[in-house]
C-alpha cells in the first residue's frame, strides 16, 4: 500500500501470520455475545410482521 495507508492482513510476504486465527476469535466472540440473544427484524411504517419476514 502507498505511504500512511492502513494494510491490516497484508498480502505476499508480509501476509500476517494470525490472520485466520482472528477471524475464527472474531466470529466466537460475536457467537457468544449473541448466542442468548433474540433478534427480530423491525417493520418500516405500518408493515404486518408478515410482510417484515418476506422483505428480510
Amino acid at each position: 500500500p502507498a505511504g500512511g495507508h492502513f494494510a491490516p492482513w497484508a498480502s505476499g510476504p508480509r501476509v500476517c501470520p494470525g490472520r485466520k486465527f482472528a477471524r475464527v476469535e472474531f466470529v466466537a466472540t460475536i457467537s457468544t455475545l449473541f448466542r442468548g440473544a433474540r433478534i427480530e427484524a423491525e417493520g418500516v411504517g405500518k408493515e404486518t410482521k408478515e410482510a417484515t419476514r418476506r422483505r428480510v
